[in-house]
């Protein structure tokens, strides 16, 4: 993304496999507040152990009319590692609606959800 021209970019992972991701939990994230335009989650929110503090952690790190990207997998069984079953796009964005999230895009694909939204341009939270 950096060498695209869409300005620096922060990688978080529990077990981080590069120097150039961040140790850190969905959970509590280990950013201050407003510091984020986007936040892009591919295949993480299924491992939250709890979607709702993880919505509020993207909340608090996004500023007022950033976005956020999100892509589940569906069609598993939960199991210790892929915990949160999304069945819709309103079950992830369901936890976003105190920011009055304008959804861009939206699909169901087979064993996929994808969702894209930002959030509204003043504080809401």
């Amino acid at each position: 993304l950096e060498e695209a021209g869409l300005g620096r970019v922060t990688g978080l992972d529990l077990w981080p496999s590069s120097p150039r991701i961040r140790r850190g939990d969905m959970h509590q994230l280990p950013f201050a507040e407003r510091s984020f335009d986007l936040v892009f989650a591919s295949h993480v929110f299924e491992h939250a152990f709890d979607f709702p503090r993880v919505a509020a952690e993207c909340l608090r790190v996004l500023r007022p009319g950033g976005a956020l990207f999100c892509a589940v997998p569906t069609g598993f069984v939960p199991n210790e590692h892929d915990r949160t079953v999304f069945r819709t796009p309103d079950e992830i964005i369901g936890p976003f609606v105190p920011a009055r999230p304008t959804v861009l895009h939206q699909a169901t694909r087979p064993n996929e959800l994808v969702v894209l939204f930002r959030l509204a341009g003043e504080a809401t939270r």
